[in-house]
């Protein structure tokens, strides 16, 4: 306030100059910043994932302690980070703007450092591109809505449902499928996030499914049988699935997020009822001529056909 207060009335007296174009930048980067803390402060630091009505009900099963997973209906999360990044490239654009009122004379003095200078504005104009990009594409596509098969999706399982796109994706050239786990560590005020698992399919576009009402682009991916469940009760260690979905179409790329859950159950293990593990030596094949046998300069390839 006492910079743009300041700023209002040195243009006032002097008009539009240096100092004022100064106060107004320093102006607008604290406002920026102030209504960025408080956005965050309304909304919380982060989602919570469990509901504690639900996990009275359902003690022994994580995946019904969150109502979205219950109703296997998942809102596309991709959207979340566009207000963040327009506050954080406003604020850099108010903080990195003054560089260009003194820059252009350093230049002309031969001060080579003043070219460094000019690379903070330049960064924060690709800031507000991207940013731009994102609200387009928010604005086109809409919030999609991921459909489960079943839930939970088991661990060792297949991952089976539909992306519901209240847009038509049209002229589609290629679609991709990923699926990442992703553990997060707290230590303190520090956070670590690796990834445990990626997995990714391409869909054939003829596969979509065209309605009036948008596409559906149908979803099936393994998921590995030696990977964590997904786990949000600790805050200081975290397991999260993120099922991402992309699509090439002319103009903005269709891109969507969704956190799925995933976690052990009676189906995580394909071992049929009362088998062993085999021990001893492996028996020859009664059918040799089952495979295809080749010799390659890598190595032996055995070709197995359906």
């Amino acid at each position: 306030m006492y910079a743009g207060v300041g700023a209002l009335r040195l243009y006032q007296f002097e008009g539009w100059t240096n100092p004022v174009f100064v106060l107004s930048c320093i102006a607008g980067a604290f406002l920026f910043a102030g209504l960025g803390l408080m956005a965050v402060a309304l909304r919380g630091g982060k989602r919570d994932f469990t509901d504690e009505t639900l996990r009275a009900a359902h003690p022994d099963q994580p995946w019904m302690w969150n109502a979205e997973w219950v109703s296997r209906r998942l809102t596309d999360r991709s959207h979340a980070g566009t207000f963040l990044l327009w506050g954080f490239a406003l604020l850099w654009n108010a903080i990195a703007s003054p560089a260009l009122l003194f820059a252009p004379d350093a230049i002309r003095k031969g001060q080579l450092l003043a070219w460094f200078a000019l690379l903070f504005p330049l960064v924060g104009v690709v800031l507000l591109i991207n940013a731009a990009r994102l609200t387009l594409r928010a604005l086109r596509f809409r919030e999609s809505t991921l459909v489960l098969d079943a839930v939970p999706v088991p661990i060792g399982g297949t991952l089976r449902g539909t992306v519901e796109v209240p847009h038509a994706l049209t002229s589609v050239s290629g679609v991709m499928i990923r699926l990442v786990g992703m553990s997060r560590r707290q230590s303190g005020n520090d956070t670590q996030s690796t990834i445990v698992c990626h997995q990714e399919r391409e869909v054939e576009p003829g596969l979509l499914r065209h309605s009036a009402d948008g596409t559906m682009i149908p979803i099936e991916i393994a998921v590995p049988a030696d990977v964590p469940a997904s786990d949000a009760t600790d805050e200081h260690q975290q397991m999260f699935w993120r099922l991402n979905v992309d699509a090439e179409v002319p103009g903005i790329d269709y891109k969507a997020a969704f956190d799925v859950p995933i976690f052990k159950t009676a189906f995580s293990d394909f071992r049929p009822h009362g088998a062993t593990p085999t021990t001893g030596a492996v028996t020859a094949p009664l059918n040799p001529t089952s495979f295809v046998e080749r010799h390659m300069p890598e190595g032996r390839e055995l070709h197995f056909p359906r």
